[in-house]
């Protein structure tokens, strides 16, 4: 691989960003409405939507679904930042 592939990739590798979903629950006056949730969580990393009847696909770092709590997204994506900083992969 020449220098220039390298300084590229590792780049790349280092400044990617993490990206993280996270659906609310409905709210009461949702329900009161009669909404219905469009969205299904099929993995940790995956999330659904019902578009028009259709259902179109999304990948992220990682899917929060709307019984997560402030907590289970704060610790996941601090601890990600935590080690990426660790690891020095986080420039500043």
């Amino acid at each position: 691989m020449d220098c220039m592939k390298l300084h590229i990739h590792i780049s790349v590798y280092i400044y990617s960003a993490s990206v993280f979903c996270r659906v609310r629950p409905l709210s009461k006056k949702n329900i009161a409405d009669g909404a219905k949730a469009a969205v299904g969580f099929p993995s940790d990393t995956d999330i659904s939507v019902d578009v028009g009847g259709k259902m179109a696909a999304f990948q992220f770092d990682r899917v929060f679904d709307s019984s997560s709590t402030q907590e289970q997204v704060f610790v996941c994506v601090g601890e990600r930042e935590r080690e990426r900083i660790k690891r020095g992969l986080v420039r500043r």
